[in-house]
């Protein structure tokens, strides 16, 4: 068995650069969500602990107002194996409560009130990486091939 040809090596590429993307932005996004610590205080819109995929998640839409301008986001907590786990994340939230949230420094805008986790979010972020490097290393082979 031979070299791979560029073709496929260029497909691969093709392949590989929005998987990268899409899971460096996922990851980028999740650090910041973990690196929320900027306080504030949210009105709870609305609350709800859905299934998915064999596993509940709960979910909490807050409002919050930073600098006279208005910011609402629905932030999930973590998936659970129990309807009662992910209502127990919620309890005492109802739609008008106001509680204690955070968001990272100069993003108001993504405001959370469940605790996060930087562990996966950095697992994203290496396997981007790792991602990325398959794409140079695939792209540098395909320049190497002739067509």
């Amino acid at each position: 068995m031979g070299r791979p040809k560029k073709s496929a090596l260029l497909l691969l590429a093709a392949v590989l650069t929005p998987l990268a993307t899409g899971l460096g932005y996922v990851g980028w996004t999740e650090l910041e969500l973990a690196s929320a610590s900027e306080r504030s205080t949210c009105d709870v819109l609305g609350v709800s602990a859905g299934e998915g995929e064999g596993e509940w998640q709960p979910s909490v839409i807050l409002v919050h107002t930073v600098a006279g301008e208005r910011f609402e986001r629905e932030d999930r907590g973590p998936n659970v194996a129990s309807a009662s786990e992910a209502n127990a994340l919620v309890e005492g939230l109802v739609p008008g409560a106001r509680v204690p949230c955070r968001y990272p420094a100069g993003k108001p805008s993504l405001v959370v009130y469940f605790d996060r986790s930087d562990t996966p979010a950095r697992a994203m972020l290496a396997g981007a990486v790792i991602l990325a490097f398959a794409i140079v290393v695939a792209l540098g082979w395909a320049r190497r091939r002739p067509t």
